[in-house]
């Protein structure tokens, strides 16, 4: 599933926002029960200020936000949200992407981002890891020979 929303480029509240799922622009009417599972999975996220990508805690969900092209008739960025599950292709959420006028590019960017921050966050819990059992070699090593020179 691949939920992506960005705010009308009309101010004003009567204007709905721009919703996608799966690829497909939804009307208003269609949108709001995708819009309400959007919301209530990435509900008690902190605001994310910035286009990213972060994985939703506890879920298999991952979530950008990335600044539409356009911007809305006062001049402010319109952030999208793209929301997808962890086993969608790249092509699936692309096709979502265009869709909503999201540049495919700056996704991709985004997209190499996040995997080098979760390269470099597994390759610190190894480095953490292998840290500790060399600790503990050290430290069992270290009560043997206290041991051995009790006993002499």
């Amino acid at each position: 599933m691949i939920i992506a929303t960005i705010q009308s480029k009309i101010t004003g509240g009567s204007h709905p926002s721009t919703t996608a799922l799966n690829g497909k622009l939804l009307s208003s009417d269609e949108a709001q029960p995708h819009l309400n599972r959007l919301y209530e999975i990435i509900d008690g996220l902190p605001p994310l200020d910035s286009e990213q990508i972060v994985p939703i805690s506890d879920s298999r969900y991952l979530l950008c936000v990335q600044d539409h092209p356009e911007r809305d008739e006062a001049g402010r960025i319109r952030p999208a949200l793209v929301l997808w599950s962890d086993d969608e292709s790249l092509e699936s959420i692309k096709s979502t992407l265009q869709a909503m006028g999201l540049e495919i590019a700056r996704f991709s960017d985004l997209y190499r981002e996040y995997q080098a921050a979760v390269q470099a966050r597994a390759k610190a819990q190894a480095k953490a890891k292998q840290n500790k059992r060399v600790l503990l070699v050290a430290g069992v090593v270290a009560a043997f020979a206290l041991i051995y020179l009790l006993k002499k």
